[in-house]
């Protein structure tokens, strides 16, 4: 695997890390201490990119989406072969028929390392993954568009995972994911339609693969670390124009200190009584004040 310099630790990174890899080497930066849940919790929240490694062969297909930039959902046929093999376990269980509208061909991706919009049923597998590196419950129904399966992106394009199968073992496979009264109920129907079980069709994919893993790419590691690392920007103690402009004038027009304006090492003593005298501890600076008199005073104008 091709790998090149890495910041200024000269650590190499290859063209992906696990999630594990990715905490290593955030904290190889000086200063930086993170953990696995950490690195889930940055891509929960939008911060680090996420990818999704197929390991084996995966389909997919394009999804629709409208001039806002929002997914197009239709609703399935209206009859119970459809819905049971289209819709997501979560739309059988609601009575919910609508599912995501894909268009165009059904095509191999050229990479099978791919990025994640997270807001499908992949949203779910992260926050599996979350609960279980914090010790936590799993989520009970997941922060995830339930009609949309597993997703991915390329680009501004969003693509839909599918699986090529027979409609009898997609039927199996669906029930399986339904609690017991549902899938009473579908068995039921089921037994009295005469189904063809051996046509194929191409579904949506509702479950993370078993052999499916998520990574981070380098470039998107790489472009978190450096907003990550960014040295934090100092404060700085300079008196903006404005600002001095007022304070040479309120010196001026102070009967009580005008005499001293010429002298700002002696009204920086004025300046610190009045301070003691308001409850103000910090130490006031003589070249600060020189500096701003003379950057206010009219000649500099």
């Amino acid at each position: 695997m091709k790998v090149i310099s890495c910041h200024s630790n000269h650590s190499s990174m290859p063209a992906w890390v696990t999630i594990s890899e990715a905490a290593n080497i955030i904290n190889q930066q000086q200063g930086i201490s993170v953990t696995e849940s950490d690195i889930w919790r940055y891509v929960l929240y939008g911060h680090l990119l996420l990818s999704v490694y197929f390991q084996s062969p995966v389909k997919l297909c394009r999804v629709t989406k409208n001039n806002n930039n929002v997914i197009v959902l239709i609703r399935s046929r209206d009859n119970i072969i459809s819905r049971l093999c289209y819709l997501s376990p979560e739309c059988l269980i609601n009575s919910d028929n609508w599912l995501a509208k894909t268009e165009g061909k059904y095509i191999y991706p050229d990479e099978y390392i791919i990025d994640t919009p997270l807001i499908g049923h992949e949203c779910i597998a992260l926050q599996q993954r979350l609960a279980h590196s914090l010790g936590l419950p799993p989520p009970m129904t997941g922060l995830c568009n339930i009609h949309c399966g597993i997703l991915v992106q390329d680009g501004n394009e969003i693509y839909q995972a599918v699986d090529y199968m027979s409609s009898g073992q997609r039927i199996i496979q669906q029930l399986q994911h339904l609690p017991s009264d549902k899938r009473e109920y579908y068995q039921e129907k089921l037994s009295k339609l005469n189904v063809n079980q051996e046509q194929h069709h191409y579904f949506p994919v509702y479950h993370f693969p078993d052999d499916a893993w998520f990574v981070v790419k380098r470039t998107n590691l790489e472009r978190f670390l450096s907003a990550f690392s960014s040295p934090p920007v100092k404060p700085s103690n300079q008196i903006s124009t404005p600002l001095s402009r007022l304070l040479w004038l309120a010196c001026k027009h102070n009967d009580s200190i005008s005499s001293l304006i010429n002298h700002p090492y002696k009204l920086t003593s004025v300046f610190e009584q009045w301070a003691i005298a308001d409850g103000i501890t910090d130490r006031l600076s003589g070249d600060t004040l020189k500096k701003a008199l003379q950057r206010g005073a009219p000649s500099l104008l």
